[in-house]
């Protein structure tokens, strides 16, 4: 893209951070604005990686202070069309998604953070929060219309569940896991034609 320096790793992701919880009116809240690139070596292009918010299951004292929170994305790979997690602090990818066969130019729709089935069953059984993303896969030039700039269409409609597993306690200290809930294919010759789902999640979902 135009907007993007050839140096770049990634697409600009903005992200907006507010620090301290101010007065009922907020006045002394401190707002921090960022320009995020991925570290990963194959990020799509012309897609932008969601930032994801931090998942740290059930469990534990309420009162205890928070972890502070993790930089982790989702993007699409542009080498292969894959739907990958990745922890930028660390530089590292936490999952990855195979035979998603992403759009070049698709998007990801994120939803708000909800919740999950519980824990494995050995005295942990709180439901776990997720938070689900939204994506068009299976991309196919079968469908010629082109009305988007390019003949290359979505086939499948993917709801991907971002989890954490059960630590090896048989809590909920586990590594964060990418898990298909929806997966949803088109009969032949028919496509999603667009870049990303419109995805909306109601409070009782």
């Amino acid at each position: 893209p135009d907007y993007s320096p050839p140096s770049a790793l990634s697409p600009p992701l903005v992200r907006r951070r507010v620090q301290g919880a101010g007065d009922d009116a907020g006045v002394g809240v401190g707002v921090e604005v960022e320009v995020v690139r991925l570290s990963a070596p194959d990020v799509a292009p012309l897609t932008h990686p969601v930032a994801v918010p931090s998942l740290w299951g059930g469990g534990g004292d309420s009162n205890e202070e928070a972890p502070p929170p993790r930089s982790w994305y989702a993007y699409l790979s542009s080498s292969s069309g894959d739907l990958v997690l990745w922890d930028d602090d660390a530089d590292a990818e936490l999952d990855r998604m195979g035979g998603v066969g992403a759009l070049p130019d698709g998007g990801i729709a994120i939803g708000p953070e909800t919740t999950g089935a519980g824990g494995n069953g050995d005295g942990d059984d709180a439901p776990r929060p997720v938070v689900l993303l939204a994506l068009y896969g299976g991309s196919t030039s079968s469908y010629r219309h082109c009305v988007l700039g390019d003949c290359v269409e979505g086939s499948r409609l993917l709801v991907v569940a971002i989890e954490i597993t059960d630590g090896d306690d048989g809590g909920s200290g586990g590594n964060p896991r990418l898990a298909t809930k929806v997966d949803v294919s088109l009969p032949a010759g028919t496509v999603f034609e667009g870049l990303n789902p419109l995805f909306f999640l109601s409070s009782s979902s």
